[in-house]
């Protein structure tokens, strides 16, 4: 293998931020009413920002077999290590009864 180069790491979907934030809401089960869309222009910003971002990953799944995992799958391991760094956590002791409960009923 020819592992030169630059190699870029991320899922495979395009969406929007919006829509992206309405994932995580759900995933976290967050409220997504507070969730507003936005148009780039509104925000302003100095720099000129595209309108649709993303990374080309086929080099290193190409080069290494290796598939990015769905936004889902990704969110669902991040929900995974907060919960368990949260259970894990010195402070936890008395709430523990409150955090098992809510992580099985994700």
């Amino acid at each position: 293998i020819d592992a030169t180069g630059l190699y870029h790491s991320g899922g495979m979907e395009y969406i929007s931020r919006y829509d992206f934030a309405l994932m995580i809401a759900k995933k976290f089960k967050l409220d997504s009413s507070l969730v507003s869309p936005i148009t780039t222009k509104a925000l302003n910003q100095r720099a000129l920002r595209p309108l649709k971002g993303g990374l080309r990953t086929e080099k290193i799944t190409d080069d290494f077999g290796i598939i990015p995992p769905s936004i889902d799958e990704a969110l669902s391991a991040i929900l995974g290590c907060t919960w368990k760094l949260l259970l894990s956590h010195p402070l936890h002791g008395e709430n523990e009864n409150i955090a098992q409960k809510s992580w099985r009923e994700i």
